[in-house]
C-alpha cells in the first residue's frame, strides 16, 4: 500500500462508488416517502463536521492509515483494539453490501440460483480486485462511475413521460421526524466513508484531503438526491414505500420511442 497512490479523480470516483453502493438498484428509501430528498438535503449537511473530521486525521498524519494513526496515538493495546472494532466495521458492511447485492440479483434475474453461489462469485470478484492492488482499482472506479452517470441519465431522459410532479406534494413530515430519517441517512452511507482512513496512505501527499472528501460527499449527494428525485416523480410516495428495489422499479417504466 505505501508504494501505490491514487490521484485526486481516482479517489474521488471511489468515494462516490463507494458511498453509492446498493442504492444504485435500491434506491435511497428514507421512509420519509415524498420528503425523502429533504432527509438526503439534512444527511449531508449533518455529516459534513464529521468528514472534515476524517480529513484533518488524515491532514495530521501524513502518509499513514488509520492502523498506524490508533497504534501511534492511543497506544499498541488500545490502538489495536480499535483497529479489531475498524476491521470488524469493514467486514460487517461489506457482507451487508454482497448480501444486498445478492439478493438483488436472485430476485429480479436468477431465482433458480441458490444465493450463496452469487454470494461467493460477487465475494471472488471483490478479492480479485484487491488483489489487483489499489491503483489499478482506482482506474477501474472512474470507468465503471462513468458508466453509473450514463445509465442514470438515460434512465432520466426515457423516463420523462411518467414523470409526475404532484408527487412531490403535499410534505407530509415535520423537521422532527426529517431529522430523525437523516440521521439514518447519515450513518448510512456517507460516514461509512470512514473506511477510507484504511486507505489513507495512498493519498497523493500533493492533494488535499478536504477537497478529496468534501467534493466525493457533494458530488454523491447531487448523484443521490438526483436518483431520489426521479424515484419519487416516477413511483410516487405510496410505491416508494412498499417497494425495496425502488431504482429498479423506476428503471423499469423505461420507454424507449417506439420500441416499447
Amino acid at each position: 500500500m505505501k508504494s501505490e497512490t491514487l490521484s485526486k479523480n481516482q479517489i474521488i470516483s471511489v468515494i462516490i462508488l463507494f458511498t453509492f453502493g446498493s442504492s444504485v438498484v435500491s434506491g435511497v428509501n428514507t421512509y420519509a416517502k415524498q420528503d425523502s430528498w429533504i432527509v438526503l438535503i439534512l444527511a449531508a449537511l449533518f455529516s459534513a463536521p464529521l468528514i472534515i473530521l476524517y480529513s484533518r486525521l488524515i491532514k495530521l498524519c501524513p502518509g499513514r492509515d488509520i492502523f498506524e494513526m490508533s497504534t501511534e496515538l492511543c497506544g499498541k493495546v488500545f490502538g489495536n483494539i480499535i483497529n479489531v472494532v475498524f476491521i470488524w466495521y469493514a467486514l460487517h458492511l461489506g457482507a451487508m453490501v454482497i448480501r444486498n447485492f445478492s439478493n438483488f440479483i436472485e430476485t429480479t434475474s436468477m431465482q433458480s440460483t441458490p444465493e450463496i453461489v452469487i454470494m461467493i462469485g460477487l465475494l471472488l470478484l471483490t478479492v480479485y480486485l484487491v488483489k489487483c492492488g489499489i491503483e489499478p482499482m482506482g482506474g477501474f472506479a472512474v470507468l465503471i462511475l462513468v458508466l453509473i452517470i450514463v445509465i442514470v441519465a438515460s434512465t432520466l431522459l426515457f423516463s420523462l413521460d411518467v414523470y409526475d410532479q404532484t408527487h412531490f406534494i403535499p410534505i407530509d413530515h415535520d423537521l422532527l421526524f426529517l431529522s430523525e430519517k437523516a440521521t439514518i441517512t447519515m450513518a448510512f452511507p456517507f460516514l461509512e466513508t470512514i473506511l477510507f482512513l484504511s486507505i489513507a496512505s495512498a493519498f497523493n501527499k500533493n492533494s488535499s484531503p478536504y477537497k478529496i472528501y468534501l467534493f466525493g460527499l457533494l458530488l454523491s449527494a447531487i448523484f443521490l438526491f438526483i436518483i431520489i428525485l426521479r424515484n419519487i416523480s416516477i413511483l410516487g410516495p405510496h410505491n416508494m414505500s412498499h417497494d425495496f428495489y425502488l431504482s429498479y422499479t423506476a428503471a423499469r417504466v423505461l420507454h424507449l420511442g417506439e420500441f416499447l
